[in-house]
């Protein structure tokens, strides 16, 4: 326990004062603490080099009170993702727990250039495998079946305009928003230890 929160205090040194404030908004129990700093420091040097040279922050991290987040997205939630050059998890401190950033550090590190491989493997477990004619060569947890469903509760909690823009991708491109979205959903259960 001694080191654990000597390495919680030693990620809180790189914050600023009112980022620090904010994560204690969060009222994270020391676990979540210590996995929010491990995913923080494994999203922001994934790859060996990047544009900020070895390690040196693929993915940045913004903590932000919820007047702030709500000025910026228009709406209460834990995180958002900023897609860009250089991804960007905002991080609503009025929100309580780490779950949404744990989630949306996978969409970061799916952004990331190179990333085809990895999330290639973690689509191999996740989603059967089909030839073109719909026949299964490799199971995974979810079928097609389960992800027609996902797709439909997607919609359903989209805002009108969110689901404007969703229903005019194509299908190929709906079905990887969702799978997307079920990657994300996996690596936040795995990290915050939710066996689902």
């Amino acid at each position: 326990a001694g080191l654990e929160e000597m390495d919680t205090a030693r990620w809180l040194v790189g914050k600023s004062a009112a980022e620090v404030e904010g994560i204690k908004a969060l009222n994270l129990s020391r676990e979540q603490a210590v996995a929010l700093a491990d995913v923080e420091r494994l999203a922001r040097g994934v790859r060996e080099t990047g544009p900020l040279g070895r390690g040196a922050g693929d993915v940045e991290f913004q903590y932000v009170s919820d007047q702030v987040f709500r000025e910026r997205f228009g709406l209460g939630k834990g995180a958002q993702l900023i897609v860009g050059d250089r991804p960007v998890v905002v991080v609503n401190t009025g929100y309580q727990g780490s779950r949404p950033m744990l989630h949306e550090v996978l969409h970061a590190l799916d952004a990331l250039e190179g990333s085809s491989g990895p999330r290639q493997a973690l689509n191999r477990v996740l989603f059967d495998q089909t030839l073109p004619d719909g026949t299964v060569i490799s199971q995974g947890l979810y079928s097609a079946a389960d992800l027609g469903e996902f797709t439909s509760q997607y919609r359903g909690r989209l805002a009108a305009a969110q689901r404007v823009e969703f229903d005019f991708l194509s299908r190929e491109d709906q079905q990887a928003r969702i799978m997307g979205e079920v990657r994300s959903e996996a690596f936040a259960n795995l990290v915050s230890g939710n066996p689902r």
